[in-house]
């Protein structure tokens, strides 16, 4: 379902890629050596090669790498991406929090550029409705509790039923599975939660700096 609104995304975007993939990626030789070059010369960090090997996300460092020195990332419509997903709760838990902990420590190590400033409003979006998420979970448990069910409000009802539309659109494409798990909006939810948590146990070792590896999956 991921993967099927990032497509989406895509066909909405004209095929501009947030995240040149990691499962393939084209690139033209010259590219790849102009990289290398500004690495060598000290414009690009991660080392003096191609990749980069300071970093825990090879994609994502490298679609920065590549749009700092004036490229595109692009990706054409009608090529899809398929991936095995973690077969377990720990294994995907060890995966998101490299992905997540090294698009942090991407950022932090290109700063504050034109090509980043939208890269650090995504993350201080998603913090901000992680944040907001758990706010709003907790007072309506407390709330619930010490005075019982609040009642619906009109309001707060269409805006959630508009959240639930775009979550079932988004993966119409998916099939009938997908769009039943979106409409039923708990099992989302709770994804999101686990999300949530990965998000800010990254955040918590990027400022503490400890060390975070690549697992075998």
């Amino acid at each position: 379902m991921e993967f099927h609104r990032y497509a989406w995304e895509l066909d909405r975007t004209g095929g501009k890629a947030q995240v040149l993939t990691g499962t393939g990626t084209m690139f033209r030789a010259r590219v790849l050596r102009e990289v290398r070059a500004a690495r060598r010369s000290g414009e690009l960090g991660g080392g003096s090669s191609y990749y980069s090997l300071a970093s825990l996300t090879e994609d994502d460092e490298m679609t920065k790498a590549v749009k700092t020195l004036g490229y595109r990332a692009m990706s054409p419509a009608g090529c899809a991406v398929t991936t095995e997903v973690m077969p377990t709760l720990p294994k995907l838990w060890h995966q998101r929090l490299r992905w997540q902990r090294g698009a942090l420590e991407n950022l932090r190590d290109y700063g504050w550029t034109q090509v980043t400033a939208r890269y650090f409003l995504q993350q201080f979006l998603m913090g901000f409705g992680a944040l907001s998420f758990l706010i709003y979970l907790t007072y309506m448990a407390t709330y619930t509790t010490l005075y019982g069910w609040p009642g619906l409000s009109p309001f707060w009802t269409a805006i959630g039923l508009i959240f639930m539309v775009e979550k079932t659109v988004s993966v119409r494409r998916a099939g009938p599975k997908a769009v039943l798990v979106a409409a039923l909006m708990v099992p989302e939810m709770l994804y999101d939660l686990f999300q949530h948590a990965v998000y800010f146990s990254s955040l918590w070792g990027l400022i503490r700096r400890s060390e975070e590896k690549w697992v075998a999956t």
